[in-house]
C-alpha cells in the first residue's frame, strides 16, 4: 500500500488481522495502538520518522527489522514479533521489558533501564557511559563497551554471561562488580579496572581462572568469595610487577580453593593493622613463606592443600595465635623463629602436625623447627 506525503498518522487497528505485506510513505509520524495487529505478512514499512508508536502496534506481525530512531518514547509496540531481529533507536531511550518476546539476538544500546529484560539476546554491545544490570539474561553470553568514557559496569546475575570486553583504553577511572556471573571466564582489557564496587564483586564467578587486575590497588572482604576455579590474578599472585603496594580488607579469598600465594613480605601488601589477616584463608596456598608479622596476626585456617609454612625469618613474634592453622589437614611441617615461646589452642587442630600439650611446648617447638 503506498501512502501519499500528506498521511501522516495510522489510525487504531487500520489494517489488524489483514494481509498486508508492505507500506509505502515515509512521512509517518504517528501509528496508533493495534494498527498492525497480527498482520503476519507484514515485512516493510518506513519508521524513520515516526515519534510515537502505539501499545501492541506491530503485536505478531511479520516485521524483521525497523528503523525507530526518531521515536520519542518506546512501548510494547513490538510485543511478540519473533521475526524481529534488528531495531535501531535512538540514544536517549531506556530500553526496559518492551522488546521482550522478540526474536532480537544482537542489539547495539547506549542506556537500558533497571527492568531490562530481552530473553532471545546473546550479544549486547553498550555504547554509554554508566551501564547496570541485575535481572539475569537467559541467553546473554557477551558483552561489549566501546565507549572510551565509561567509568562505572555493575553486572549482576547472568548465568549464561561467558565475556565482558572493555575497549582498547578508557579515559579517566573504571569501577566494576561481576557478582554471580557463574560463566564468565574472559574479561578483555580487565586491567584498565581502577577500583571494585559493590559487596562481594566477584563472589560466585565459578569459571573464572585469570584475571588481570592490575591497575586495582584496593580488595575488600570476600571480593572473591566462591571463585572456586580462580588461579591467577595478574600482578597479585604471579610473576609480574607492581610497583604499588595491595591493600586488603577481610576474607578476600575464600573458597578459593586453587589460589596459591608462595609468599608473603613486608612491602607487597598493606593490611589493617588492628584486625586478624585472614585474607588468604581458605584458599588453594601449599606451600608458604611468611617473611614477616602483622600486629594483628596471620590466619590460614581451611587451606586444606597447605603443606609447608616457614617462619623462621620473622624476628617479632612471641606467640602462635588461636585458630591460625586450623582445619589445614595436609599440614606437616612448621618452621618456627627462635623467638616464639608459646602456642595458643586450637592453633594446630585438625593438621598432621603432633598433637600436644601445653606443658610439652618445647618437644612441640623443637618439633616444628625440624
Amino acid at each position: 500500500m503506498i501512502l501519499n506525503d500528506a498521511e501522516t498518522s495510522i489510525g487504531s487497528y487500520a489494517f489488524a488481522n489483514s494481509t498486508i505485506i508492505s507500506i509505502t510513505g515515509s512521512n509517518i509520524a504517528s501509528i496508533s495502538p493495534y494498527a498492525f495487529y497480527k498482520c503476519s505478512e507484514l515485512q516493510t514499512i518506513d519508521l524513520s520518522k515516526a515519534r510515537q508508536i502505539g501499545i501492541y502496534a506491530f503485536t505478531e506481525s511479520g516485521l524483521t527489522e525497523a528503523n525507530v530512531n526518531s521515536i520519542e518514547s518506546l512501548t510494547y509496540s513490538f510485543y511478540k514479533c519473533e521475526q524481529l531481529t534488528t531495531i535501531t533507536l535512538p540514544d536517549s531511550i531506556a530500553v526496559d521489558r518492551e522488546l521482550d518476546m522478540t526474536g532480537i539476538s544482537t542489539i547495539t544500546f547506549s542506556n537500558i533501564g533497571e527492568k531490562f529484560f530481552m530473553p532471545s539476546l546473546t550479544e549486547l554491545t553498550f555504547t554509554g557511559d554508566m551501564f547496570q544490570i541485575q535481572t539475569n539474561q537467559p541467553s546473554l553470553e557477551t558483552i561489549i563497551f566501546t565507549n572510551p568514557n565509561i567509568y562505572s559496569v555493575s553486572i549482576t546475575n547472568q548465568f549464561s554471561m561467558q565475556k565482558v570486553v572493555f575497549p582498547a583504553s578508557i579515559n579517566g577511572e573504571l569501577s566494576a562488580s561481576f557478582q554471580k556471573c557463574v560463566k564468565l571466564t574472559t574479561v578483555e582489557n580487565s586491567n584498565l579496572i581502577t577500583s571494585l564496587i559493590q559487596y562481594m564483586p566477584f563472589a560466585s564467578c565459578v569459571s573464572l581462572e585469570t584475571i588481570d587486575l592490575s591497575g586495582v590497588h584496593e580488595f575488600n572482604d570476600e571480593d572473591f568469595l566462591n571463585c572456586y576455579k580462580l588461579k591467577t590474578i595478574i600482578g597479585f599472585n604471579d610473576d609480574g610487577e607492581h610497583t604499588t603496594p595491595y591493600t586488603l580488607y577481610g576474607r578476600l579469598f575464600r573458597n578459593c580453593w586453587n589460589f596459591k600465594i608462595s609468599s608473603i613480605t613486608e612491602g607487597k601488601y598493606t593490611f589493617d593493622g588492628y584486625s586478624p589477616v585472614n585474607t588468604f584463608a581458605w584458599t588453594g596456598i601449599e606451600e608458604l613463606t611468611l617473611g614477616y608479622w602483622e600486629s594483628g596476626g596471620f590466619y590460614f585456617f581451611g587451606c586444606k592443600n597447605l603443606k609447608t609454612v616457614d617462619m623462621s625469618s620473622i624476628t617479632n613474634l612471641d606467640t602462635i595465635p588461636k585458630y591460625m592453622f586450623r582445619d589445614c589437614i595436609s599440614l606437616t611441617q612448621v618452621k618456627l623463629p627462635s623467638s616464639v615461646t608459646s602456642i595458643r589452642d586450637y592453633a594446630f587442630e585438625n593438621t598432621k602436625i603432633l598433637i600436644y600439650e601445653k606443658r610439652r611446648f618445647d618437644i612441640l617447638s623443637n618439633l616444628l623447627k625440624k
